[in-house]
């Protein structure tokens, strides 16, 4: 229901947690093979367009628009604060 729904944002929203982008939330689903060609794309100079089309055609909607912007600030700004980009500059 829309009231249960919206309840949960606000319970996130104040919960005070790092909050996870669409971005984040696609790559850490992945396996690590995967999650790791994903990254090695955005940061590529692959067309955003061909890389929605790629994730389209397997059942991930994102927009050319919100893409193209998240690669922008988190992928390809060194100073990136990115929590994906920040674990893996950490962990790797």
């Amino acid at each position: 229901m829309l009231k249960d729904a919206l309840s949960n944002l606000i319970e996130k929203a104040e919960s005070g947690r790092p909050k996870e982008c669409k971005i984040c939330k696609i790559v850490n689903e992945q396996d690590s093979e995967t999650a790791e060609i994903i990254i090695k794309t955005f940061q590529s100079d692959a067309s955003t367009m061909s890389i929605v089309r790629a994730l389209n055609s397997e059942g991930i909607n994102l927009s050319r628009e919100y893409l193209g912007e998240k690669r922008k600030v988190c992928f390809k700004d060194p100073n990136s604060n990115c929590a994906l980009m920040s674990n893996k500059k950490g962990g790797k």
